[in-house]
């Protein structure tokens, strides 16, 4: 057992390691899916690439808002402020919402003090208001792909595809937003933990993956 000071060092040290992690996770996908989605212009009746583009977005939303959701917890719990059990979901959803809002006014006003920048790359942010529903959609979009929801392919909810039409916009933009902090450039200088215990030791034990 550590002292309560490197205990909570260990414990700090995780948090960056876990929500970087995260945000590869999520970068993966979102790659994945652009891969999937460019070999279907090739191959539109290809089943197996559908369904490999369609769990790729799919995965690429859960691990986004699980990562939003790790940094607010982790980093922000403040604003989780009494909020517990079964509110926290809902109050998460409504932080997101601000969070893209704040986001397009930011970027608004970059682009009013700057006037030689142009408005156009940012005009399919700012021609329509955030949609209210859109943090709990994005939750509730989340929650389908991390559970085996029959939601996932009926119509009985908003389907991925209105998510898309509806959101992806506000999807890259919190993408992009964060990628500039956490992507990290060169996976194999970083130490990750509990990551790098695992492999090392399938490989040293010559484990057959599969």
């Amino acid at each position: 057992m550590g002292t309560t000071n490197e205990i909570l060092k260990n414990e700090d040290r995780s948090i960056p390691v876990t929500l970087s992690h995260e945000f590869w996770c999520c970068k993966q996908q979102l790659h994945q899916f652009g891969s999937s989605a460019s070999l279907l212009l090739m191959a539109n009746n290809n089943k197996e690439m559908r369904l490999a583009a369609f769990t790729a977005y799919g995965n690429f939303i859960r691990h986004l808002y699980a990562f939003y959701e790790g940094v607010i917890k982790y980093r922000n719990a403040d604003q989780l402020e009494g909020a517990k059990g079964a509110a926290i979901g809902p109050k998460i959803s409504n932080l997101l919402f601000k969070e893209v809002k704040k986001l397009i006014r930011n970027k608004r006003m970059v682009y009013n003090a700057r006037p030689e920048l142009d408005k156009r790359e940012i005009q399919h942010l700012i021609e329509s208001e955030v949609p209210a529903d859109f943090g709990k959609d994005f939750r509730q979009m989340r929650n389908r792909f991390s559970h085996p929801a029959i939601s996932r392919v009926n119509k009985s909810q908003i389907t991925l595809q209105e998510f898309y039409v509806r959101y992806h916009k506000y999807m890259l933009l919190l993408y992009y937003t964060c990628a500039f902090s956490w992507d990290i450039k060169n996976p194999d200088v970083y130490d990750w933990q509990e990551i790098d215990c695992f492999f090392n030791y399938v490989n040293k034990t010559s484990c057959t993956a599969i």
